[in-house]
């Protein structure tokens, strides 16, 4: 795969595409294994506690079922528009985080709250290979500053 394809299968927050469970549409088709096993059991019959609402999951199965969750990538068709990484990448007209002044910012760290290993492992393959040889994260040649 060239680098303008791979390009387009990192996230603007660095995520990998292929790995995530939005873009392999794998939430899609677990939605609908969960909503099988519930019928099998008759989960929603007998399972009531006072803070769970039967209603509100469907629905929210049912958008899993239908794809609402899933994503070709932000850089292919955005389906994250509301996405606070999006949005700062774009209205700075950066290829991604890394090229900002403000790596990591805490845009980023809330993206990545749930995966802080995730998001040291970034941070070092950043600090370590950006500008590297005059190239960016992705392998480009970039004219800016050192870190």
């Amino acid at each position: 795969m060239g680098k303008e394809k791979s390009i387009r299968l990192v996230g603007y927050c660095g995520a990998y595409c292929k790995s995530c469970i939005f873009f392999n549409k794998i939430i899609s088709e677990e939605s609908k294994f969960l909503e099988y096993l519930i019928g099998r059991v008759n989960l929603n019959k007998w399972y009531r506690p006072s803070s769970f609402k039967w209603e509100e999951a469907e629905k929210f199965m049912k958008e899993m079922e239908e794809g609402k969750f899933n994503c070709e990538s932000c850089r292919i068709n955005p389906n994250w528009k509301d996405c606070s990484v999006y949005l700062c990448v774009k209205e700075k007209n950066l290829a991604g985080c890394w090229e900002c002044e403000s790596f990591p910012c805490e845009k980023l760290k809330n993206v990545w709250k749930n995966h802080p290993e995730y998001l040291a492992k970034f941070e070092k393959v950043v600090k370590e290979n950006l500008y590297k040889e005059g190239k960016d994260f992705l392998g480009r040649r970039v004219y800016r500053r050192e870190v």
